[in-house]
């Protein structure tokens, strides 16, 4: 805001702005000592006629408003669109892109690469917009999610990028990080705690951090990424998916007032299943589905299965041919895998083993008494309740 210089002088090229902002500002009082007696003291009559002083800018936001009048590539109709409002999902990736760049260490400080990627960062710290994927793709992004989520929980997720803008600052990642073994212990142990001394509703602080961080201090954040093992948010999710847990709220501690080291944070309510991590029953959690006899076993009580029915396919499918009971599952994948075994026709419709799983639900309630075998149970997915799980 170029008011003036050292020496009081205004800034020749902003010279005419700034008498435009007085003279609009002295009609903006005016106007409130006409109104002040009505309620708000005039500001909402005076609205339309209140003064914002001139801006001078500089560095890499002048250059890219420069860019983006030109509109001579397509990185400054990127800038353009991101100024005016019209930016698509394209346009954000490629200002993540840009923002991730390896720049060298002594790049001159009005680079114009250096330039446009302090602007794509500021871009990209700062935009948002809602999103509205609709039915079939949130679909997808829920059952990438579980996918995702599943590789964690066996060990295979693939081998990622280690480089990393956090804020400002570039960090390497620990490339040796626990094993889902390792985080189930840990986080058993707290919760264990947790529970003993608050109950099964509790506020968690991810504790395994071991670096105090200090924002402003650039080493302090690499060192802080550096040696992280643990990955708070994975687990957390991981451990939602299990139903071991629900997660009420995810955010961080972080207060304006408070210098305290930042740390994610979860409100966490243990559920019942979580109980047979702590105290496991021997030998009475026994699942089993018999094709021959068409008989489905729960803790040693036998339903009867029509043979060949929806009910019994579904059961073949997801008992037999699967090798992860544990996670949530698709009906979509149901019908996915008895497509590839059948000999019937192909089934598309999902509805079919939504139905079956229901039929079932209800022979067991009606047969054994289990009201709680199938967890959150909903039109496209479902979960068994791992307690009746080998």
């Amino acid at each position: 805001m170029p008011k003036s210089d050292k020496e009081g002088n205004i800034d020749p090229e902003y010279k005419k702005a700034w008498e435009d902002y007085h003279k609009k500002y002295r009609d903006y009082e005016k106007c409130l000592k006409e109104y002040k007696h009505l309620p708000g003291s005039g500001l909402r009559q005076c609205l339309d006629k209140s003064a914002i002083p001139p801006k001078k800018y500089g560095g890499a936001y002048k250059w890219a408003l420069e860019r983006a009048d030109l509109k001579e590539t397509e990185q400054d109709r990127i800038l353009a669109r991101f100024f005016d409002g019209t930016f698509n999902t394209a346009d954000l990736q490629v200002a993540i892109r840009i923002s991730d760049k390896f720049l060298p260490e002594d790049i001159a400080e009005d680079s114009e690469d250096l330039y446009l990627q302090q602007i794509c960062e500021s871009l990209v710290d700062w935009t948002s917009f809602d999103i509205d994927p609709g039915k079939e793709k949130g679909l997808q992004i829920q059952r990438d999610l579980v996918a995702y989520l599943t590789y964690f929980i066996e060990g295979k997720l693939k081998p990622y990028s280690r480089g990393r803008h956090i804020r400002d600052t570039f960090v390497r990642l620990n490339p040796n990080t626990y094993t889902f073994e390792k985080h189930k212990h840990l986080l058993v142990e707290r919760f264990k705690e947790m529970y003993e001394n608050y109950g099964n509703s509790f506020v968690f602080e991810n504790p395994f951090d071991g670096v105090e961080l200090d924002r402003s201090d650039d080493d302090s954040i690499k060192e802080l990424y550096a040696q992280r093992q643990f990955l708070f948010m994975h687990a957390l999710l991981a451990f939602e998916q299990l139903r071991y847990i629900k997660i009420e709220r995810l955010g961080n501690n972080w207060n304006l007032t408070n210098r305290k080291s930042p740390r994610h944070e979860a409100n966490i309510l243990l559920l019942e299943p979580f109980e047979q991590l702590v105290a496991p029953e021997e030998n009475s959690n026994v699942l089993s589905f018999d094709p021959d006899k068409s008989v489905l076993v729960i803790n040693g009580k036998e339903i009867e299965i029509t043979k060949f029915s929806d009910q019994y396919h579904f059961l073949k499918v997801f008992l037999i041919n699967s090798n992860d009971l544990r996670r949530e599952w698709f009906f979509s994948e149901i019908a996915e895998q008895y497509n590839n075994f059948a000999e019937a026709a192909t089934v598309t419709d999902d509805k079919k083993f939504y139905n079956a799983a229901y039929q079932i639900d209800q022979k067991i309630i009606r047969d054994t008494g289990i009201r709680d075998f199938f967890l959150n149970r909903t039109k496209q997915s479902f979960q068994i309740n791992p307690k009746y799980l080998i």
